[in-house]
């Protein structure tokens, strides 16, 4: 009569070892899917250096829609409407040359209550908006992932939000 013991024992192991095996799988998938892609990267990035860019005064620092090789708007963290303006006659699909991003990107200017109407209610990728309030719809055009970027500028004697979204569709 031949006993068994060990035959169990190497089953409950292949059994333990298997289980084990499975839970660090499922465990390093869950964990790698919290880590951002390249393609968030990147938005990151274009969004960072457009936010950058923008609060510069741009080159040449006198620039307008003929002259300009990078816009900024903002003159010592002052937004230069005048620039702004400028900014208008550049066409978006020239302008994302000129800024060397790939991203698609919309800004618009807020202060505490209100979103503002500084000739447009919205600069670059062109979005629908509320026609009475210039509130932009974020929900007008398809994206994968999305990021936002602030930052605080001077403008006409108060602190104003610009808003910048980039995307890829």
């Amino acid at each position: 009569m031949m006993k068994r013991k060990g035959q169990v024992f190497t089953l409950d192991f292949f059994i333990g070892l298997f289980a084990f095996i499975v839970l660090l799988v499922i465990g390093f998938t869950q964990l790698f899917s919290f880590l951002p892609n390249s393609d968030f990267k990147q938005l990151y990035g274009d969004a960072t250096y457009l936010s950058n860019v923008l609060v510069d005064s741009g080159y040449p620092t006198y620039w307008n829609s003929t002259n300009v090789l990078l816009p900024g708007l903002a003159d010592n963290h002052r937004l230069n409407v005048t620039k702004l303006h400028e900014f208008e006659n550049i066409s978006y699909t020239n302008s994302k040359l000129l800024f060397h991003i790939t991203s698609e990107y919309v800004f618009f200017f807020k202060n505490q209550t209100d979103y503002l109407n500084l000739s447009n209610c919205t600069y670059g990728y062109p979005i629908s908006v509320n026609i009475t309030s210039c509130e932009p719809n974020l929900l007008s055009f398809n994206y994968k992932n999305l990021v936002k970027t602030q930052r605080l500028l001077a403008y006409d004697g108060n602190i104003v939000t610009m808003v910048i979204y980039t995307w890829k569709r």
